[in-house]
Formats: C-alpha cells, sequence, structure tokens
C-alpha cells in the first residue's frame, strides 16, 4: 500500500497528469491522449508478480478495495466527494483519478490474506 501511494505522489509531480486533465476538458475521448503510455498503473488491492511467462498474476490480496465515484462535474466536485470520504472510518485515502473526472477511494474491506 505504501508503494501505491508514492507511485500516486511522485505521478502527481510530473506534468503528464495535469496535462491529461487539461486534454480531457477539449476532447471527446481521453484515449485520445498521446502520453497516457506514461501514467502508472495502480493496483491498490493486489500485489502482482509476474510468472514464468512475463504475466502479470495475483500474489496477495491485501484487504483494500477501491472505489470510482464519477463523472464529476468540476475539481470542487472532487474535493468534496474527498471530505465527505474521509469522514467515514473505513477509508484509507481519497484523491482525483487522473482524468480529473473521477474520486478515487480507497477502503479496507476485510484483513490482508497472508
Amino acid at each position: 500500500m505504501e508503494m501505491m501511494m508514492q507511485t500516486v505522489v511522485s505521478n502527481q509531480e510530473t506534468s503528464d497528469i495535469e496535462d491529461l486533465r487539461q486534454f480531457v476538458k477539449r476532447a471527446e475521448s481521453w484515449y485520445e491522449y498521446d502520453r497516457m503510455y506514461r501514467l502508472a498503473f495502480v493496483y491498490p488491492s493486489v500485489e502482482l508478480k509476474k510468472d514464468k511467462d512475463g504475466d502479470l498474476q495475483v500474489s496477495r490480496f491485501n484487504g483494500v478495495l477501491t472505489l470510482s465515484v464519477g463523472p464529476l462535474n468540476d475539481m470542487e466536485e472532487g474535493e468534496e466527494v474527498k471530505r465527505l470520504a474521509a469522514v467515514l472510518p473505513s477509508t484509507l485515502a481519497a484523491f482525483l483519478g487522473s482524468s480529473g473526472r473521477t474520486v478515487k477511494i480507497i477502503v479496507r474491506i476485510s484483513r490482508p490474506n497472508d
């Protein structure tokens, strides 16, 4: 979980996310964003490992689930959703999705299986 949060925080230091959010405001589809490959893919619910063929496999479920709220009208609505999510005891983190049109809420749903 700590590695995932470090990825989210470090990715916000680059201009790629802000550029994507500006692109989404003008484009019909964010799938056309030419730097999409530079954005990190984050899987907060599991730890993954590669098998002998290089395919990703789940090695461990960590007991968290990601909820996605959206589409949002604007950043202010996103801030309000984050504020409301922070009140819930099961919320571990809440942040804007890369497009700026969703809020991702990470909640604990069970104990990790070790």
